[in-house]
């Protein structure tokens, strides 16, 4: 599927020739922006600027939100105070030193030091890192060696005495000594994307490769004193691709758990950090009516066992609690795309901000309003070993009249995930799939799960999704999520030849309407903000060349 989609855009890109800023220049927000609604549980904030280039975000110990904007042609880096509603501009005065203008949308994380009372952040568009004193309002440069290295990704040490980043467009990782105040690269393989970074308690340093379908660990003891290259390469095991994009590692009870977001679907992966991705957890988010993937963006962890993503195509901040496994979504009240991939936490886990590309807006969810919908199952794991078969699942849904701004009078039941297209390959009917809560707490809901002829043998990850509206407003939904694992055992040889000879046989995708138009839709929607599936379509476009030129032509 993702391959298709980039196959698509391509020949879309490169028959309107639109691309970059050229792309950028002929929509408007009008286009993907069209309602404003007032939320509960999420509280927005125009900002005072004109373009759109709202990217990274962070917060201080005092609350205080700062987040990086930036075009082509200039940057600054914004203050905002919450209690006052008070946005404070720092202009950055250094000329633009890429001609690349697709480098110069490379995203703009900011991290906030403690110890020096300062604000660090990658700008692609000088080729720098920045370093903002807070006190002062002065801001330093430090000049990346490689040229058009797009900056992405920073983490400070765990001894906080240097600064890492990622080149996405250089293929490296490098370091800022704080003593020495010297950049040092480490290079990785060509086209590879490094995008994010996190240390866990061994201080391996993990990176996601955007480009590269890879996850990399490193030992920087070796790397850095010994001058080896003690880097593994993660993958997940063959035939399932992934696009990782925001990584953090959390503590489940003494055992550190790596999240990844898949930024080229609609789901984060979860597995141990000891099994170096060879198992994991695939946890589906809800896909959007508008576009056929939520692309899940930056992860940020909490202290709780929780972390928070946004849904760059489904306008949604979701939550994942690692022990529960409940995956918890809601919708943004700018949309229909608004366009988040960046957020931060605040210092006392109690606020998720985010920016907002396409409204320039920034915004936070508000993690103390609580969810009164508990969802109890049978069973988590439904086997399936004859055609024609129905297994049943029993869910019992609670409401425990915990205080809520959502109505519990019409709470919908659906399944969703699966794949990267949503459920294929099942049929599944729920009865009752529309339930009132607030005549009877408790509801008993059958749903019947049954294979199609055409789906592949093996282990499937779905989500129960329960859906409410919020009393503010209707159209706004909050949704919890349970996982659920569906073992198809039905062997089908013939058809597994068939797919495979299928495969050998079509040297292209086959195309259809409905791909074309999901395609422009989300390729549009994603080149006015991700830098990453921008890129992938520049390499492949030039990998591509002579097969674009014949569709187009």
């Amino acid at each position: 599927m993702l391959q298709r989609t980039l196959f698509l855009t391509i020949l879309i890109f490169s028959y309107f020739g639109i691309f970059s800023q050229a792309m950028a220049q002929q929509l408007t927000e009008d286009e993907f922006v069209t309602y404003s609604r007032n939320s509960s549980f999420i509280k927005e904030f125009q900002v005072p600027v004109d373009d759109f280039g709202l990217r990274g975000i962070t917060t201080d110990t005092l609350g205080n939100v700062w987040f990086h904007h930036s075009t082509s042609k200039a940057s600054e880096i914004f203050k905002f105070v919450p209690e006052t509603n008070q946005f404070t501009k720092y202009t950055i005065e250094e000329k633009t030193q890429t001609s690349d203008a697709i480098i110069s949308l490379s995203g703009g994380q900011l991290v906030y030091d403690k110890d020096r009372n300062a604000i660090w952040f990658t700008d692609a568009r000088i080729n720098s890192i920045g370093k903002l004193h807070v006190e002062t309002s002065d801001i330093e440069f430090y000049r990346i060696p490689t040229p058009d290295a797009g900056p992405m990704g920073l983490v400070l040490s765990p001894d906080n005495n240097t600064l890492w980043f990622a080149e996405l467009n250089g293929n490296k990782i490098a370091s800022l000594d704080f003593l020495s105040n010297k950049i040092t690269e480490y290079t990785l393989k060509e086209n590879s994307g490094p995008t994010f970074l996190v240390f866990d308690k061994e201080d391996f340093l993990w990176v996601t490769m955007s480009y590269s379908n890879s996850v990399l660990k490193i030992n920087l003891d070796d790397l850095v004193s010994h001058g080896k290259s003690p880097i593994a390469e993660l993958k997940l095991p063959k035939g399932d691709l992934f696009s990782p994009f925001g990584l953090a590692i959390i503590d489940d009870n003494g055992l550190e758990k790596l999240v990844v977001s898949d930024h080229g679907s609609s789901r984060v992966i979860v597995s141990d950090v000891s099994s170096n991705l060879s198992s994991y957890s695939s946890y589906w988010t809800s896909q959007s009516s508008k576009y056929p993937q939520t692309l899940p963006g930056q992860i940020v962890p909490d202290e709780f066992g929780n972390v928070y993503f946004p849904q760059h195509g489904g306008n949604k901040i979701s939550k994942l609690d690692i022990k529960t496994e409940k995956v918890t979504e809601y919708d943004v009240p700018t949309g229909p795309l608004s366009t988040i991939v960046y957020l931060a936490i605040d210092q006392e886990g109690k606020k998720i901000w985010f920016t907002e590309v396409l409204s320039n807006k920034i915004g936070y969810l508000d993690t103390t309003i609580s969810i009164p919908i508990n969802v109890k199952t049978s069973t988590n794991y439904i086997k399936i070993h004859e055609k024609n078969t129905t297994q049943i699942l029993d869910v019992w849904i609670e409401n425990d009249n915990t205080p809520s701004p959502i109505l519990t009078n019409d709470v919908k039941l659906s399944l969703v995930g699966m794949t990267h297209s949503g459920i294929e390959g099942i049929t599944y009917n729920i009865d009752p799939e529309r339930i009132d809560l607030n005549k009877i707490p408790e509801i008993h809901s059958k749903i019947s799960v049954a294979a199609q002829d055409k789906i592949e043998p093996g282990v499937y990850n779905i989500m129960l999704q329960v859906t409410a509206e919020e009393e503010s407003d209707k159209d706004l939904k909050v949704s919890v999520l349970y996982p659920l694992e569906v073992s198809i055992e039905i062997p089908d040889v013939t058809m597994k030849q068939n797919y495979e000879k299928e495969s050998e046989v079509n040297i292209l995708p086959k195309i259809t309407l409905k791909d074309v138009i999901q395609t422009i839709a989300l390729s549009v929607a994603i080149g006015l903000s991700a830098f990453i599936v921008l890129r992938r379509i520049k390499l492949a476009r030039n990998k591509n060349k002579n097969i674009s030129e014949s569709f187009t032509s």
